[in-house]
């Protein structure tokens, strides 16, 4: 095993060719960003559910170890969504999964509680939406932590990444999902 000290104290280890670890008697100063992780999504995925039923996953997941119990992750997201409806076009629902629990969601005004919405409207299977958000979790556990952004729709089909309809002049998108710890 080997480490890096400073004044007799270990910083950092390392066992054979293992990912080094930091000493949990390091500090770090508020807003230091610990660590981050990152996925982005190039291939579709669809679904017709309604809000009725359970949501799928679009396939972005995130994982953080979580190194510090007194840190916050700030989770960032970036979706591209499409489909087609009836008069009234789709409407796409999301939510962010901290393993089986929902975080990040909106109040029960409406009894459909979601962490965004996106609402293409419009019968024109051509386009493509986007939508972003950034959150703020305080899990207080060095057990790691992995979202998911789930999502359902009504109205039709609904696209990760792509628009319902395609010809030579659409195209696909990304979608990305990244994670920092952030010490507090």
């Amino acid at each position: 095993m080997s480490s890096i000290q400073l004044g007799g104290k270990d910083l950092v280890s390392q066992t054979s060719n293992d990912e080094p670890v930091i000493a949990s008697t390091v500090s770090f100063p508020a807003g230091h960003v610990v660590q981050v992780k990152s996925f982005t999504k190039t291939n579709t995925a669809s679904t017709t559910n309604d809000e009725s039923a359970a949501p799928v996953t679009t396939g972005l997941t995130v994982t953080l170890d979580n190194n510090l119990s007194s840190s916050s992750n700030k989770v960032m997201i970036f979706v591209s969504v499409g489909g087609i409806g009836q008069e009234y076009g789709t409407s796409t629902t999301f939510l962010i999964l901290d393993g089986v629990t929902s975080t990040a969601i909106g109040g029960a005004d409406t009894g459909e509680e979601v962490t965004m919405a996106v609402n293409p409207r419009g019968s024109d299977g051509y386009n493509i939406k986007s939508a972003s958000m950034v959150f703020e979790d305080s899990p207080a556990t060095v057990t790691p932590q992995t979202y998911t952004l789930m999502f359902h729709g009504s109205g039709g089909t609904n696209w990760i990444n792509r628009s319902h309809s395609r010809d030579v002049n659409s195209g696909n998108t990304i979608s990305t999902i990244t994670a920092m710890e952030i010490q507090v």
